[in-house]
């Protein structure tokens, strides 16, 4: 049975910053089925993240190898192509910074044009003046025009609401995590109330919820607050969750946290396994199954000039790729 397919990509949301913003238990958070305990980001910035979602199919390849040519097996757009999803992407934002739609589009594989912001509220002034629109209403501009189709599609929103130097528009003197707190609150409201429009309409939808890595709120003893030059455990450690909705299909256990070393191949394997098991048939169907066989992916980030891994309980940072020492967390 046909099913949409819709990824959440946000800028800046690690566990660490729902902790510190307290908003962990918020009615968004309490309503997926499959929730991924340990997943790891790899990156702390935009641009490499969405490729790593690209190419999810493959697994996790260096940083260097992002900005190469991957096979076509590779990327997870193309491969939903091959089995007739259309495709669909959003963005509340402009894309140019570091020219993240154009590097998106020529490394990832995605054709769709970008659902149009004109007439959108805007919200807030991203850092470098650019406007950023209302999340929920650019959602639902582009479900209203979903429903003219019967093809099923698959969905990539990238927001950039909770990005460090946003302003909100009339609260322009509210700075640093006071600002955050405000802002991460009404984009959990946002897809909240989208959640529940998605619900009511009684369409097959998966949501995916995959943030590109964390806002770096705490800081520690070698990077500040709101700085990602290095891919920090506090950082690439994000909260990513798998929501079935669908009038004929209910969940028949409980949610299913998947709590060993996860990444992006995760993701991709969590579609095979809807599009496998026939989910969308109808029926109950178990979260914990559908989670059973994910692959794992050792906690390995990279940005350019820097890796961090996990070894044991210790994660260790090298800016050489030879030299080794303890990352100092605390």
């Amino acid at each position: 049975a046909p099913f949409d397919i819709l990824m959440i990509s946000i800028c800046s949301l690690a566990w660490d910053d729902m902790n510190i913003a307290g908003v962990s238990n918020h009615p968004f958070m309490s309503q997926f089925d499959i929730i991924f305990d340990q997943f790891n980001s790899a990156t702390s910035y935009s641009g490499p993240a969405l490729l790593r979602l690209t190419r999810a199919s493959c697994g996790q390849p260096s940083h260097d190898a992002l900005y190469q040519p991957a096979d076509s097996q590779c990327k997870l757009f193309e491969n939903l192509k091959a089995l007739g999803y259309d495709e669909a992407l959003m963005m509340n934002h402009d894309g140019v910074f570091n020219s993240l739609l154009q590097r998106t589009r020529i490394y990832g594989g995605i054709d769709a044009p970008l659902v149009s912001q004109e007439g959108l509220t805007v919200s807030q002034k991203a850092f470098a003046g650019s406007p950023v629109t209302r999340d929920l209403e650019l959602l639902q501009r582009w479900w209203a025009g979903r429903q003219d189709s019967t093809q099923p599609v698959f969905a990539l929103y990238n927001s950039a609401s909770l990005h460090d130097g946003n302003r909100i528009m009339n609260s322009e003197r509210v700075f640093g995590t006071e600002s955050y707190v405000l802002r991460i609150r009404r984009l959990f409201d946002d897809l909240n109330q989208f959640m529940e429009q998605l619900k009511s309409s009684g369409r097959n939808v998966m949501v995916i919820l995959i943030p590109e890595h964390g806002g770096g709120l705490r800081g520690d003893k070698m990077q500040i607050s709101g700085m990602r030059e290095i891919a920090s455990p506090s950082i690439t450690h994000i909260p990513v969750a798998v929501k079935l909705l669908g009038k004929n299909i209910e969940r028949s256990d409980g949610i299913a946290h998947v709590d060993k070393p996860s990444g992006h191949m995760a993701l991709s394997q969590i579609i095979a396994n809807v599009i496998n098991t026939g989910v969308y048939n109808g029926g109950s169907y178990s979260a914990a199954n559908l989670s059973a066989n994910l692959p794992e992916t050792a906690a390995v980030s990279q940005n350019e000039g820097s890796t961090v891994i996990k070894v044991g309980n210790e994660h260790y940072i090298s800016l050489d790729g030879q030299h080794w020492s303890i990352y100092p967390s605390n």
